[in-house]
């Protein structure tokens, strides 16, 4: 990553023709190794290497930039299922095998110019690239006529010709504002889950929960449904169980989601988060949660209007 700043930079902000855009993902082992070179430990020549990559990922997460995330210390701290992590290189896969996991909707490739790390990661079926090996693949990819200037101090994707809106641009950013918004709900229903399973069994809350962590979107909205009336029903009006069962049916089980159903989608997460606002702040999740969703109902209207 050090070595390649400026080219992470154009990926996370880069809506490439014909493929789209990118989330970055960095793995909680990678923000320790970061740490040691920022400080020398390691090796003193490319700790000012580091210093602008550990700036450039606190200004994203302070920023709550929604196309760069963190893996938690909480989830790496998580062990995956027959798979023992015993070096660094194995705490990056498990970091990707837990949000391929997470997220099955969504493609997960470890950029890396550690060759056998590409190497591990291939055999564990996770799409595994070097910066170079990166850039072909895209060339490959992408729509006839466009191409890559290989500066990257400059990086960036040409076309001849402007692009026409077209209906598939639409149907890219309509699928961008669904997956941050399932991201956003998933985090603040799953903190709310944790917390109030807490409170409710204590220390047996992991024998009692329906789905054990860590969860999908369709995992927490299910536990909710199991655990509504024991857990939520004491502080919650029982009725708000239909804004479970309509989150689940349009954001689990439905195949296609079109702006209108999306709208309705927000406005009834919204009501329901609100509605536990009155209960807690659940350490912040809830209030930036809330400021997406309203974030995101904007740019759904914006959207909206531009299409007509």
């Amino acid at each position: 990553m050090i070595s390649h700043l400026t080219f992470i930079k154009y990926l996370k902000n880069a809506n490439i023709p014909g493929i789209g855009r990118f989330l970055l993902l960095i793995p909680w082992v990678v923000l320790q190794e970061l740490d040691n070179l920022k400080r020398g430990k390691i090796l003193a020549n490319v700790s000012q290497k580091a210093i602008p990559a550990v700036h450039f990922i606190y200004t994203c997460l302070k920023n709550q930039d929604p196309r760069l995330w963190g893996q938690s210390m909480q989830l790496a701290s998580q062990k995956t299922q027959s798979f023992s992590t015993d070096n660094n290189d194995d705490r990056v896969l498990q970091c990707c095998l837990q949000y391929q996991n997470l997220y099955p909707q969504a493609e997960v490739i470890l950029l890396t110019d550690d060759k056998n790390l590409c190497n591990k990661a291939l055999v564990s079926e996770i799409k595994a690239y070097s910066k170079a090996d990166l850039v072909a693949a895209f060339q490959k990819m992408i729509p006839k006529g466009t191409i890559i200037s290989e500066d990257t101090s400059n990086n960036k994707w040409e076309k001849d010709k402007y692009p026409k809106k077209t209906e598939k641009s639409s149907t890219n950013r309509l699928s961008e504002i669904i997956f941050d918004m399932e991201k956003s709900l998933g985090d603040v229903l799953s903190s709310i889950l944790e917390t109030e399973l807490k409170i409710a069994f204590g220390d047996l809350w992991l024998e009692v929960v329906y789905h054990k962590p860590p969860w999908t979107l369709a995992n927490v909205l299910e536990c909710y449904k199991k655990h509504w009336v024991a857990v939520f029903g004491q502080f919650i009006s029982r009725s708000l169980i239909s804004s479970i069962e309509y989150l689940y049916a349009h954001l689990c089980k439905a195949k296609i989601i079109g702006y209108s159903t999306l709208r309705n989608v927000l406005w009834e997460s919204k009501i329901l988060l609100e509605m536990f606002s009155s209960r807690s702040t659940y350490d912040g999740f809830l209030s930036r949660a809330l400021a997406q969703m309203n974030k995101l109902l904007k740019t759904v209207e914006e959207v909206s209007q531009a299409k007509f």
